[in-house]
C-alpha cells in the first residue's frame, strides 16, 4: 500500500471534522442572527412604547397609570439589556466556532496537499520505473521478446 493510500482514512477523518465545524459554524451564525432580530425587534418596541408613553403623559394620566408605565419601561429596559447579553454571548460563540473551523480548514488542506504530494512522488517513481523497464528492453531486444521454449 501507497503512502498516499495509507493517508486517505486519515484524509477523510481531517475533512469530516472540518464539515463537521463548518456545520457548527453556521448555526452559530444563524443563532447569532436570530438573537440581533430579537434585539431589534424589542428596540423598536421600547421605541413605540416610550413615545405611546409620552403621549399619554402629555395628554394626563393618573399617578398609578404613570408608575405602571415607568415599571413596564423598567422591565424593559432589562429585557433589552439582557438580550444585548445573549448577543454578545452568540458573538462570542461565533468567533471561538471560526477559530475551531479555521484551524480544521487548514489542517484539511495542508493534508490534501500532503497526500496529493505523495501520489505525485509515486506517480513519478512509476514512471521512472516503467522508463528504466523500456530502456532496459531496448538495450537487450532479444530478452524482451523471449517465448515459453527459449531461455
Amino acid at each position: 500500500m501507497t503512502k498516499s493510500q495509507r493517508m486517505k482514512p486519515v484524509q477523510r477523518v481531517t475533512e469530516a471534522r472540518e464539515q463537521t465545524a463548518a456545520k457548527d459554524l453556521a448555526a452559530a451564525q444563524r443563532y447569532q442572527k436570530e438573537q440581533e432580530a430579537r434585539l431589534a425587534e424589542l428596540l423598536q418596541y421600547q421605541r413605540e412604547y416610550m413615545q405611546q408613553s409620552q403621549s399619554m403623559g402629555q395628554a394626563g394620566v393618573s399617578a398609578a397609570r404613570f408608575m405602571e408605565m415607568q415599571r413596564f419601561l423598567a422591565n424593559l429596559d432589562a429585557a433589552v439589556e439582557q438580550q444585548r447579553q445573549v448577543l454578545e454571548a452568540a458573538a462570542r460563540t461565533v468567533e471561538q466556532k471560526k477559530r475551531v473551523w479555521q484551524e480544521a480548514y487548514t489542517k484539511c488542506k495542508s493534508l490534501d496537499k500532503a497526500v496529493q504530494r505523495f501520489a505525485e512522488q509515486e506517480n513519478h517513481a512509476q514512471s521512472q520505473r516503467e522508463q528504466k523497464e523500456q530502456d532496459e528492453i531496448a538495450q537487450h531486444p532479444g530478452r524482451g521478446s523471449l517465448g515459453k521454449g527459449e531461455s
